[in-house]
């Protein structure tokens, strides 16, 4: 049990060393620091003996009101400079600018959101940030951050999908919004070129894979994606498909054709096909 003597030293110099600061983020808290705004200490402001609590709060209430108007600026680079300050980054982390994003992953703010961003710099910054911590149980918490992304909102999985997150799981996602963005990006098209949902096949076909196969798709849109980019070869069989939309589709790429597969087009009983395979003509 300590002694009286040693409970009243703790408190001294802990009531020695403890400092009313102002953080990067505008908030006022203890600055611990032996001595407060050198080395390690990022405090805006410190409270002086020689300044009155009210006179503090007026240099804080300064402070923040010159880092909203940064904060709220239409300018980007106003929002930038806000972000490299270290203030509003709850706000900024959702900024439509890529640029101002990059700047608050920059701060090590919320890397495991930042690692599903849309912009690839700001990725590469924020999986960094998870790959260097040293923390166990903090990369921890970010990778089941992570891992709630994969399994959250579709807008969420569709970040994950861009990123090359959780592919193993998406692939099987039972949206087929998502399934059809993953065969967008070239992910698991082994898989998806089988998939039950012509917009998933039609994707795969867009990417020019698995022709051969999806050529015979039982879905008719499908089989004019594969008309839309295929090879000469596969595109001479699709001319006399027997639904008009794919025709239509090959009669556009009518100078791949034969003369006498092109004419054939030309003469269709639908008049659509007759129509792009005139443009295809240049009439």
């Amino acid at each position: 049990m300590p002694l009286f003597f040693d409970i009243f030293i703790e408190k001294e110099i802990d009531s020695m060393t403890k400092v009313k600061a102002l953080n990067r983020d505008g908030k006022i808290t203890w600055c611990t620091a032996k001595n407060p705004g050198t080395g390690t200490c990022n405090h805006i402001l410190h409270k002086t003996e020689n300044i009155s609590n009210e006179e503090f709060q007026q240099q804080v209430d300064r402070y923040n009101e010159k880092m909203n108007r940064l904060l709220y600026s239409n300018n980007i680079g106003d929002r930038v400079l806000c972000a490299g300050q270290g203030y509003g980054l709850d706000i900024l982390e959702k900024d439509p600018d890529y640029h101002v994003r990059r700047e608050v992953a920059q701060q090590g703010h919320n890397p495991a959101l930042f690692a599903i961003d849309y912009d690839y710099f700001t990725r590469g910054v924020a999986q960094d940030y998870i790959d260097n911590e040293k923390d166990e149980k903090l990369k921890k918490k970010y990778q089941e951050q992570l891992d709630s992304y994969i399994h959250g909102t579709t807008a969420q999985k569709l970040a994950c999908v861009n990123a090359g997150i959780g592919i193993d799981e998406l692939v099987k996602d039972e949206n087929k919004t998502i399934r059809r963005e993953v065969a967008s990006k070239g992910y698991k098209t082994d898989i998806l070129v089988n998939d039950t949902s012509p917009i998933v096949r039609s994707m795969v076909a867009l990417r020019k894979e698995y022709h051969d196969i999806l050529s015979h798709d039982e879905d008719a849109t499908v089989r004019s994606s594969v008309a839309s980019c295929c090879n000469k070869e596969i595109l001479s069989e699709l001319a006399t498909d027997s639904s008009s939309i794919v025709r239509q589709r090959v009669a556009s790429r009518g100078n791949l054709l034969s003369k006498e597969e092109f004419d054939r087009l030309l003469n269709d009983e639908n008049f659509y096909v007759r129509e792009s395979a005139k443009l295809a003509r240049g009439e």
